[in-house]
This record gives structure tokens, C-alpha cells and sequence, in this order.
């Protein structure tokens, strides 16, 4: 069943955008990262303190310096927060496609109308020779 009033979607060119249209696309992508990068960022200090905490008990642990083990704390940090930052991209490119803006939207639209869905689908059928007279 069609919702009552389904929209009919149909490309816009980037010329005929009105200054409102700018910005509401700016201001909903903008703020819908900023969302995701807080909530990134809090992730982040959380694995953060949890991985510094427990290099601090091995560092402890094995009486070690600090300063020793200073690079390598450096390197899972950097690690962590690229991987954390990496992790929350698709949930913001979800996030912005589902999203209106205004009266426009954004949409991933095929380039190919004839693409298949499976490899099979790519070789050609074998047709058997005939034998016989």
C-alpha cells in the first residue's frame, strides 16, 4: 500500500538552489556531524580511559617508567580514535540520507539500470552442442 501523499523525487540541479535551500542543507549535514563527532568524542575518552587505566596497571605491574611505554600509549590512542572515528562515519551518511531538508533530499541513485545483482548473473548461459543427424 503507497503512503497518501508519496512525493515524487526528481533530480535537481545545483543552479537552481536557492539560498535557503544552501542553507538548510549546510545547517542539517553541519549539525548531524557535529552530533555524531560529540558522541564519537565521547566514545573515544571512554575506550581512552579504559585503555590508559589498564596500561597503567601493567605498567605498575611490571615496574616500569611511565616514559617507556609513552609511544606506545600514544599509537592505541591514535589507533582508537581513528578507528572509533571511522566506525561513527556510516552511522552520519545513514543519518543524512534519511534526512529532509526542506524540499529537497539526498538520494543514491543507480548509474546502471541493467547492474546484476549476482555474479552468476555475468556469465553467459553454456548451451549443450546437438548430436545426431
Amino acid at each position: 500500500m503507497s503512503a497518501p501523499f508519496a512525493a515524487v523525487a526528481s533530480e535537481v540541479d545545483v543552479k537552481d538552489l536557492t539560498r535557503s535551500d544552501w542553507i538548510r542543507v549546510w545547517w542539517g549535514t553541519w549539525w548531524r556531524g557535529f552530533v555524531v563527532t560529540a558522541c564519537a568524542l565521547a566514545v573515544t575518552v571512554v575506550l581512552g580511559f579504559v585503555t590508559g587505566a589498564a596500561f597503567g596497571v601493567l605498567i605498575t605491574l611490571a615496574h616500569a617508567e611511565v616514559k617507556a611505554f609513552l609511544i606506545p600509549l600514544r599509537l592505541v590512542g591514535g589507533v582508537l580514535g581513528f578507528g572509533v572515528g571511522v566506525a561513527s562515519f556510516p552511522f552520519w551518511l545513514r543519518w543524512v540520507l534519511r534526512s529532509n531538508y526542506g524540499r529537497l533530499r539526498f538520494a543514491l541513485v543507480s548509474t546502471s539500470p541493467n547492474v546484476p545483482d549476482t555474479m552468476t548473473e555475468l556469465t553467459p548461459p553454456t548451451v549443450a552442442p546437438e548430436f545426431g543427424p
